[in-house]
């Protein structure tokens, strides 16, 4: 009875969809950290860390979260213009970013005491920022079309 229900449901299948992706990205992740840890020391996995907190900070704001509106109007037309604005506040967003990284470097990693080798990493950030944010925005467009994109059918 229960499985006649869950082929039936499309919210049920987008769940299992959803929460299946999850797991399985988290165990490659728990899987790949002894071979990881062989290859980089702590002080890498440190930088690597405050790259991704820094990240994790600034990504989320880094469209306004204009992602989460594109699933809401009526038509497409509205739903692509939030999509384009999203991108173009993701894209802007970032290189406020680049500039201050750019110009701001080196106290930067006075005032926060970090070491000399994240200076590369800062310089990125903004790219990252713009990936993730501009990503996030075309999943909510991909949700608001049903649509899987064509490497997951593969």
């Amino acid at each position: 009875m229960i499985k006649r229900y869950f082929y039936k449901s499309d919210f049920l299948k987008n769940i299992a969809t959803l929460l299946s992706g999850t797991i399985l990205a988290n165990l490659i992740a728990i899987a790949i950290q002894p071979l990881l840890s062989r290859i980089y020391s702590p002080e890498e996995f440190g930088t690597f860390t405050i790259y991704l907190s820094i990240i994790g900070m600034l990504a989320p704001a880094g469209n306004l979260k204009y992602e989460g509106a594109i699933v809401l109007p009526d038509s497409d037309r509205k739903a692509s213009a939030l999509l384009l604005a999203s991108v173009f506040i993701s894209f802007s967003f970032s290189l406020v970013w680049l500039i201050v990284f750019f110009f701001f470097d080196k106290q930067i990693i006075t005032l926060f005491n970090f070491s000399p080798s994240i200076k590369i990493w800062l310089l990125i950030i903004p790219l990252a920022i713009f990936v993730i944010s501009s990503s996030r925005a075309l999943n909510f467009w991909l949700i608001r079309k049903k649509s899987i994109p064509s490497f997951f059918l593969k």
